[in-house]
Order: C-alpha cells, then structure tokens, then sequence
C-alpha cells in the first residue's frame, strides 16, 4: 500500500469517526433531553397525586366528625374511605415510577 493512499484511507477513517463521535454526542443530548422532559412529567403526576391524596384525606376527616352527628352515611364514609385508599395508592405507585425512571435516567448518563 502507497503512503497517499494509506494516508488518504487514514484521514477518510478519521472522518468518519469524528461524524459517527457526532451523531452519537448529539443523540446522548436528545435522550437527555426527552428523559428530562419525562421526569418533569413524572414529577407534575407526583404532585397531582398528592394533592388528589390530601383532598381525599381531608374529605374523611370531615366526614368522620360528621357521621357522629349524623349527617353523613356510612355508605358515603365508605365511598370517601375508599378513594383515600385510592389516592394514597396512586401517589405511592406514581413516586416509585418517578425514582424508577430517576435510576435508569443516572443509569443512562453514565454511559
């Protein structure tokens, strides 16, 4: 092989690995970019389900000092007791979704 033409192979392979270096720094920062987008979505799910949480804590509540007096159901205590239950389940499966995706988002920052 010729020095021109290995230097001419050399520099077309230097090229290349600069584009691919490129193309693969730019779809790092775009992955990046979407799983911040993700968590921030995660993050506004979180804080609905908390507040649905403490709108539902917060109707048993009122509900449990009313029933004494008569003036709420049982049936309707039951109903608000039940979607506490609810509540406190959404908040709790929607916080271990984000500290899931929290991982794999460090997890794919690493490499």
């Amino acid at each position: 092989m010729s020095a021109p033409s290995f230097a001419a192979k050399l520099a077309a392979a230097e090229t290349a690995q600069q584009d691919l270096a490129r193309q693969a720094a730019q779809f790092r920062d775009g992955r990046i970019l979407q799983l911040q987008a993700r968590i921030a979505e995660i993050q506004s799910a979180i804080e609905a389900a908390a507040a649905r949480r403490e709108k539902a804590v917060a109707a048993v509540e009122r509900a449990s000092s009313l029933i004494k007096s008569g003036s709420v159901s049982t049936v309707e205590m039951a109903r608000l007791t039940r979607e506490q239950a609810i509540a406190q389940q959404t908040a709790d499966f929607t916080d271990r979704e984000h500290r899931f995706r929290a991982i794999v988002s460090t997890e794919f920052r690493r490499s």
